[in-house]
C-alpha cells in the first residue's frame, strides 16, 4: 500500500456528521477525528483483492465538501482508487 497517498495534505477541521463503524483489520487510517476521547478513522484506505477502497466520512454537510483541503483529500483518494 502506498503510504504517501495523502502526502502534503495538512491536518484540517470540518464540522460534519460522524459515522462510527466497526472496522475490519487491514485498513490504513490517514485522517482521524476525536469522539469521546477516542480516535476514529475518518479517511481510510484498504486493498481488497485486486481492488482498492478509499472511504471518507465527511460530506454530509455542504461546508465539508466546500473545504479546499478536503477536496484535495477526495481527489487524491479517487486517483489512488483508479490507479491500476
Amino acid at each position: 500500500m502506498d503510504s504517501d497517498i495523502f502526502a502534503g495534505i495538512p491536518a484540517f477541521t470540518v464540522r460534519d456528521e460522524l459515522y462510527i463503524h466497526e472496522l475490519q483489520p487491514g485498513i490504513t487510517a490517514h485522517f482521524t477525528s476525536t469522539h469521546e476521547e477516542q480516535e476514529i478513522p475518518t479517511v481510510w484506505t484498504h486493498q481488497y483483492g485486486k481492488g482498492r477502497v478509499c472511504y471518507a466520512v465527511p460530506g454530509h454537510l455542504t461546508a465539508a465538501i466546500k473545504n479546499k483541503i478536503y477536496q484535495k483529500v477526495l481527489r487524491k483518494g479517487l486517483s489512488w482508487v483508479c490507479e491500476s
